[in-house]
């Protein structure tokens, strides 16, 4: 991250990519794009909706991670053939 006053994400779209990814993996439960917003904040760094949402695109469109409709959240995918089951 750059020095300065202003801790914003500023960095290739792969190395943001890569940072979400690990959160959502390293995440006990399917995060969704505000969880993944406030898990930066918490780190002190700044990322907005618009950021969060291209990046899980790129994520979900490459099978890093998918979607959970019913939750809004995203969770990685382990393979292809895999199911997920969420009870609540």
């Amino acid at each position: 991250m750059s020095g300065g006053a202003s801790n914003s994400f500023r960095r290739a779209p792969r190395a943001l990519d890569d940072r979400i990814a690990a959160m959502i993996r390293q995440s006990r439960r399917p995060l969704s794009a505000y969880d993944i917003i406030d898990l930066f904040a918490d780190q002190q760094v700044k990322v907005v909706p618009t950021q969060v949402y291209r990046c899980l695109g790129r994520l979900t469109e490459s099978g890093v991670v998918r979607r959970i409709a019913s939750l809004r959240a995203f969770c990685i995918r382990e393979n292809a053939r895999e199911a997920v089951v969420f009870c609540t």
